[in-house]
């Protein structure tokens, strides 16, 4: 009897980890098979009005998701050779985490979630864009200036894109707080930091001459720290 207890709980277990495993999202192997001619290939798809990047898939892949415009934020998914689903989270511009990210092992399971939230100061990610939508640099009511992808369904099997990335954001936390993902290779040694501060960058397109601005913003006063403009064709994408 107790042997058949023992056989029956295995059995449960086991199939209750193969459903949360089936349940899990998985990268679309499938239909990178359809539009990719070799494992590695970038190609894109589209769902609904959300447009999909997707890469790899030798040692893993990744998404990047494009909501609608006029959305500020692009969703990013890292898969694991097996498949599964490593993490997930937004992203503002082309960098910045923002909001909930969440992360998990090899068999599915959620490890950990940060709030990356968590790690701003007065100054939020939403008043930067505001600043940038009075300045005339974006558009927060139709997305212009925002990354995005423009898709072109002509050849399903070979779609073509434009991607237009011409807003970065880089948040630098105050010295001693821990460093962002993306604020590697901004961080001078002999910066004190004594507060934290945002550098945003935004890029030109030939009408005005691939004109340049870069903004240095106090993260706690929202104060214009800098600025600085030049004309650079080699950083439009």
């Amino acid at each position: 009897m107790k042997y058949t207890i023992l056989v029956v709980t295995i059995i449960i277990i086991f199939t209750s980890c193969n459903q949360k495993n089936n349940n899990m999202e998985r990268y679309d192997m499938e239909q990178h098979k359809v539009l990719g001619k070799k494992p590695t290939q970038i190609i894109y798809k589209k769902r609904g009005d959300t447009i999909i990047y997707m890469s790899g898939f030798d040692n893993g892949g990744f998404y990047l998701e494009f909501p609608p415009p006029p959305s500020y934020f692009i969703i990013r998914k890292d898969f694991y050779p097996n498949g599964l689903l490593e993490s997930k989270g937004k992203r503002m511009g082309q960098n910045l985490r923002i909001g909930i990210w969440q992360f998990y092992d090899k068999h599915g399971n959620l490890i950990k979630e940060v709030d990356e939230d968590g790690k701003f100061g007065a100054i939020k990610p939403e008043q930067i864009l505001q600043f940038l939508d009075k300045k005339g640099h974006i558009n927060l009511k139709t997305g212009d200036g925002l990354p995005h992808i423009v898709f072109s369904e002509e050849q399903p099997s070979q779609p073509s894109y434009t991607y237009e990335g011409r807003l970065d954001i880089i948040f630098i936390p105050q010295k001693g707080a821990e460093e962002t993902p993306n604020s590697i290779g901004f961080i001078q040694e002999e910066d004190k930091r004594e507060y934290p501060y945002f550098y945003v960058i935004v890029r030109g397109d030939q009408s005005n001459g691939y004109r340049k601005i870069a903004y240095l913003i106090h993260g706690e006063t929202g104060k214009i720290l800098e600025t600085e403009e030049e004309t650079d064709p080699a950083y439009y994408i």
